[in-house]
């Protein structure tokens, strides 16, 4: 696991530590505090409202973020994975057989690129 690796998953791991949402934001108070919280629990305390909305769907758009590199990481592997380019693959039924990276032409990295699940991009060639 590389350094990258360990801090994705020190994030993941805050994250499910984390108070569980949605957060949402209060009126500001007679001082201009907006507080942010969760099922009674104050979660942050910001002086802008546009901190305050950033706060707030942190774990929402963490989320996204980390879902995001997961489909990434599956393409590379595909990439990456040495068989994709050494061995050929025959279809049951099919009398030819291909490379698969051949066979891919990019698809599963422009999948990727779009931020959509490559699982079924890497089954369709």
């Amino acid at each position: 696991m590389g350094k990258l690796d360990k801090k994705i998953q020190e994030i993941r791991t805050a994250l499910a530590e984390a108070t569980p949402g949605p957060w949402g934001i209060g009126a500001p108070s007679p001082s201009g505090a907006i507080n942010i919280g969760a099922k009674g629990l104050l979660v942050a305390q910001c002086a802008k409202k546009e901190q305050a909305h950033l706060i707030a769907n942190a774990p929402t758009y963490i989320s996204h973020l980390l879902q995001q590199i997961d489909i990434k990481d599956k393409a590379l592997e595909f990439y990456e994975d040495e068989m994709n380019y050494t061995e050929a693959i025959t279809v049951p039924g099919e009398e030819e057989s291909f490379l698969l990276i051949l066979e891919d032409k990019g698809r599963v990295a422009r999948a990727a690129l779009k931020g959509e699940d490559t699982n079924e991009q890497t089954h369709q060639i």
